[in-house]
């Protein structure tokens, strides 16, 4: 959150800012179009921290945070409009919401900000997921972009199951599947993955 960024330093604390420099820069994008009196649309989820720390950078007019199509609709038509993207958003919704908000305003600008290796890592799980009979997806229950895979891999009719952890999968429910994809969020471990594999082998 910027605005704790700026009060740790009035203070004199000493800032070791980690945040993803894809992030900062989605950032920046934000603070510009609010300094030139952009409406700021964010699509992505209102109590996500990244998304907290986007509306934090808004530091003139009006920010709205919109993770549908639906509630895009209810946005109003303005002068001048400019649309990011949480970084780990699915790029179908996102593209959905910008064609949706695209005549809202006179002047519309669009930044894909969504991460390329969410984003390419979303394009992949797809193509696998069209070969295969499940999909296997492995993250945190509270993870973004895991979310993301999931949901992706059920739109597209694909059998999808979700599990943090090698003790959460099911083998008797997989027994007689031949061709299971794997894939995992941004932030699990190789190692678990690996596990997973490994004991996925052992099937039939």
């Amino acid at each position: 959150d910027l605005s704790l960024i700026e009060e740790a330093k009035k203070r004199k604390i000493r800032v070791l800012n980690a945040t993803c420099p894809h992030v900062v820069e989605v950032q920046n994008i934000v603070k510009s179009l609010s300094q030139q009196s952009y409406l700021v649309v964010i699509v992505g989820s209102n109590t996500h921290p990244e998304v907290k720390g986007l509306m934090a950078s808004v530091k003139n007019g009006k920010v709205y945070v919109v993770k549908n199509e639906r509630e895009a609709e209810k946005l109003p038509s303005v002068r001048k409009m400019g649309i990011v993207a949480q970084t780990t958003e699915s790029l179908d919704n996102f593209s959905n919401i910008v064609k949706n908000l695209i005549g809202k305003g006179k002047e519309c600008r669009a930044f894909n900000t969504i991460c390329r290796i969410i984003r390419e890592r979303q394009q992949g799980i797809l193509k696998l997921a069209e070969k295969t009979q499940a999909v296997i997806v492995i993250g945190g229950y509270n993870s973004s972009n895991t979310r993301q895979l999931v949901k992706l891999c059920r739109s597209s009719g694909a059998k999808t199951y979700f599990i943090e952890k090698e003790k959460d999968l099911d083998m008797e429910e997989l027994k007689g599947i031949k061709r299971i994809a794997l894939t995992g969020g941004t932030s699990t471990p190789r190692e678990t993955i690996e596990k997973i594999k490994n004991k996925l082998s052992l099937i039939n």
